[in-house]
């Protein structure tokens, strides 16, 4: 079998095994441990060289589903896991049966969509963690729901809990478990066994649930809200 040319970058860290990773934009990437060499990291990527063709293709798939998303009033909008048909009126507005839109090109409407989606999962995870933190006695310093794009949530050493707005597209019992998530953090700011039976506490069906969040990951994928 002939050598393939592949370009890839090599990120050296703590770790036992090599890993491959294809990015959005095809990028490869291979983190390997101190003590492999260079040629053995050439040998692996070309022995996996059938994998980062489909992978690569597969995200060429996934860019141009994202070049061409749009939302008309032909269209569905997802709340809380659930599609809500669109209609056009004057602003972007969501009012539990309806996801209003303005007439106009995505490109366009879009900041509008997200301002709302905003807008509401302010208003859901915010209350959520009042809940759980009356419920658990973990107390947050602060409340904030950003715009991440690897992450559903982070809680800070200092017991700052962040989310992004994106968790709006999920249920209400997978936004519960990121939201129970973070707050086990500001007592374990780890993930130790400690943290995890925290959770398991008062969560006990957990993993089942965290499940979901790769289901709204893959439909993220091919949706172009960033």
């Amino acid at each position: 079998m002939s050598k393939q040319n592949i370009i890839y970058q090599i990120i050296r860290c703590k770790r036992k095994t090599t890993a491959l990773y294809v990015k959005a934009e095809g990028n490869i990437i291979v983190r390997a441990p101190f003590f492999i060499t260079n040629e053995q990291i050439d040998a692996f990527v070309q022995s996996h060289s059938h994998w980062i063709l489909q992978k690569q293709r597969e995200q060429q798939r996934l860019q141009l589903q994202k070049e061409h998303f749009s939302v008309t009033d032909q269209n569905t909008l997802i709340v809380l896991g659930k599609e809500y048909p669109v209609s056009y009126g004057h602003r972007a507005h969501f009012d539990g049966h309806v996801f209003e839109i303005p007439k106009a090109s995505f490109s366009q409407i879009k900041p509008q969509i997200i301002a709302e989606y905003k807008r509401l999962a302010k208003e859901i995870i915010t209350s959520r963690v009042h809940y759980f933190s009356e419920r658990t006695g973990w107390k947050a310093e602060a409340i904030k729901i950003g715009s991440a794009k690897t992450r559903w949530g982070s809680c800070s050493g200092t017991n700052k809990l962040n989310f992004t707005w994106k968790l709006i597209f999920a249920d209400l019992d997978t936004i519960d478990y990121v939201v129970l998530h973070e707050l086990a953090h500001t007592k374990e700011h780890n993930h130790s066994q400690r943290f995890w039976n925290l959770v398991a506490e008062h969560m006990p069906d957990y993993k089942t649930i965290r499940e979901r969040l790769i289901e709204v990951q893959n439909k993220l994928l091919r949706e172009n809200w960033d």
